[in-house]
């Protein structure tokens, strides 16, 4: 069932582009000023969608775990990491210049690693 989405309109061409999800939009979007693209992601779902606003493609990337929140990591190498549920601080790394599921790094247990790194 189709329940929400984001849909940009380019009023000099006269169209819209729709970003459908398949859940509730429960996340603002999420805009990436390095790229000019715009993130969606649904909590609990495992799509992230993102908008490449100069070109106006909306595309679609599959992670492999539910998404809790999408954050933007500048510098020479943008990312968008997407914040998985669960204490483990489990989160995947986007690039955001060129996204693909391919190149998505899942990292499990971030946190927990972070500091075990600090008591040594």
């Amino acid at each position: 069932m189709l329940n929400s989405g984001l849909t940009v309109l380019d009023e000099a061409a006269g169209d819209l582009f729709p970003l459908n999800t398949f859940g509730v939009v429960d996340q603002t979007p999420l805009y990436d000023a390095q790229t000019n693209a715009m993130w969606l992601g649904i909590s609990g779902n495992t799509q992230v969608a993102y908008f490449d606003l100069a070109g106006l493609h909306p595309r679609t990337l599959e992670l492999d775990w539910p998404v809790l929140q999408l954050l933007h990591v500048g510098g020479k190498t943008p990312r968008i990491v997407a914040v998985h549920p669960g204490a483990d601080g489990d989160v995947t790394l986007i690039d955001a210049k060129s996204p693909s599921t391919d190149s998505a790094q899942g990292l499990r247990g971030l946190l927990i690693s972070e500091l075990l790194e600090e008591g040594k």
